[in-house]
């Protein structure tokens, strides 16, 4: 009989630039811990969002906001975005000190639910990797593990750090605003929602830390993916393949970006006619332009004002269904 050649075992520069398909019991616990840990980011991330945010006293009441809008409070107020009084007392003097102060809580807020927003989507990136290592599955570039695990409590500082600066809102401060005129600025009294944001930023960076250096130190021998390989596919290089997808990923969130802030999303030809973008209405009220759906439909459904209440609420949720933040 021919003598038939043993298969010859592949050479460690070979197995070096894959992930092992075998996970042993430790490698699980710790991929186990770290979904855990990165878990415990997305429940941190969601307490805070459902929370109310800011709080402000207008005499004998109390205004409760959200990140969106306003939570509790008069009947009036319900539902109204910091549009609403942003443009309230812009139009009355926009070079104010009072109108600069809304603003400012208004883009702190849409800061953090920007940056918040790609904290949850790079976290979603990395439970995914995880659950790839800990079936024994190719998870792909390890760099790539360790930018995201870099990325997600920075994203999330951004926010934190964003909102705070931009709203100037404190924990002991003062929310009395029953002396309120253009020369002073609007007092803003943070909520539970920056503290939960803060435990989880805490949370965000301790995970992060640890993931980091284990991977690190391989003091578990846990592997956080495979090794860069050089190679091709349809001839064309995989750093031109990575260039042209993080194109597409930008022209597309340019295209996001534009098409939201088009003006010309909505035209109502019925009494009453008015044309919108996909948060706000054009012209409907002669002295404000773009004034947003839900400041109308706050206003006509505390009047039990049944049709323009159910068409501005329509309009409203539309528009934030749609809407990337």
């Amino acid at each position: 009989m021919a003598s038939q050649e043993l298969p010859q075992p592949a050479s460690a520069s070979e197995e070096s630039g894959k992930h092992s398909k075998q996970t042993t019991p430790l490698n699980r616990n710790f991929y186990c811990v770290g979904l855990l840990l990165l878990l415990g980011n997305l429940v941190w991330f969601v307490a805070a969002f459902s929370e109310y945010w800011v709080t402000r006293e207008d005499g004998t009441d109390k205004v409760y906001f959200t990140l969106a809008e306003v939570q509790r409070g008069p009947d009036n107020l319900l539902g109204m975005s910091w549009n609403c009084f942003a443009k309230t007392y812009c139009e009355l003097d926009n070079q104010s000190d009072l109108c600069a102060s809304w603003q400012g809580v208004q883009s702190g807020a849409i800061l953090y639910l920007g940056a918040s927003g790609f904290a949850t989507l790079f976290t979603l990136l990395l439970i995914e990797r995880f659950i790839f290592l800990y079936t024994g599955k190719d998870a792909g570039w390890k760099w790539l593990t360790y930018c995201l695990l870099v990325i997600v409590p920075l994203a999330q500082l951004l926010a934190v750090a964003g909102f705070f600066g931009l709203s100037e809102a404190e924990f002991n401060g003062s929310c009395d605003n029953s002396i309120e005129n253009t020369n002073t600025k609007a007092k803003f009294c943070a909520g539970r929602g920056p503290i939960l944001a803060i435990i989880g930023l805490l949370w965000s960076f301790i995970t992060s830390a640890v993931l980091f250096v284990l991977f690190i130190k391989k003091s578990s021998k846990a592997d956080a993916g495979i090794e860069l390989v050089l190679g091709k596919v349809a001839l064309i290089g995989n750093f031109y393949w990575l260039g042209l997808l993080v194109a597409c990923v930008v022209c597309n969130g340019i295209m996001i970006i534009v098409s939201t802030i088009l003006d010309d999303w909505v035209e109502r030809t019925d009494y009453p006619e008015f044309s919108g973008s996909l948060l706000a209405c054009k012209n409907c009220d002669p002295t404000l332009n773009f004034v947003a759906y839900d400041c109308y439909s706050a206003k006509f459904c505390a009047l039990d004002s049944y049709g323009y209440c159910s068409l501005f609420n329509e309009l409203k949720n539309g528009g934030y269904a749609v809407s990337p933040t």
